[in-house]
């Protein structure tokens, strides 16, 4: 038995709501200090765009790994507003 072709992921076709940037940040940050797969396994984003849920469910780690290297500027920016270090925490806090 095969299983059906993959269907190619294309990251400029979502666009990103505050939440859902803020979803990546968090799953980048738990990358970077506790690995891929912890982030994957442990705060795999919960986005608002459903389309984009859909998509990444096919193959989360890599599709992920593409949509962050897509929007690496805007979450590397994100970083960079004065509110940043206290909303990541507030926001994770939620999340735990």
């Amino acid at each position: 038995m095969h299983e059906a072709p993959q269907s190619p992921f294309n990251p400029a076709a979502h666009q990103l709501s505050d939440h859902d940037l803020l979803e990546l940040v968090m799953f980048d940050a738990v990358c970077v200090s506790q690995g891929s797969g912890c982030a994957i396994e442990e705060y795999a984003p919960r986005f608002e765009n459903e389309t984009l849920t859909a998509a990444i469910g096919c193959a989360p780690l890599d599709r992920l790994k593409t949509l962050l290297n897509y929007h690496r500027k805007a979450v590397d920016a994100w970083w960079k507003r004065p509110d940043a270090v206290d909303l990541f925490g507030s926001y994770h806090a939620a999340r735990a």
